[in-house]
């Protein structure tokens, strides 16, 4: 099987990866919620800019 680039595929990864950065972001906040762990503050918004910046990289793929 031969693999094939698309660039529509590039877009759709980027696309998840920003909805996904945003369910990361909501799922800590209701985690330090109800726990009151400091922890998930600082881990969080590293998590949320990683998959932030996947998600760049992933978009500009094609440009």
């Amino acid at each position: 099987m031969k693999f094939k680039f698309r660039p529509e595929s590039a877009h759709a990864l980027a696309k998840e990866l920003r909805r996904a950065s945003w369910g990361v972001a909501g799922f800590g906040g209701i985690v330090y919620a109800r726990t009151g762990e400091i922890g998930i503050v600082i881990a969080v918004p590293i998590f949320w800019a990683l998959i932030q910046v996947l998600a760049f990289i992933s978009d500009n793929l094609v440009s």
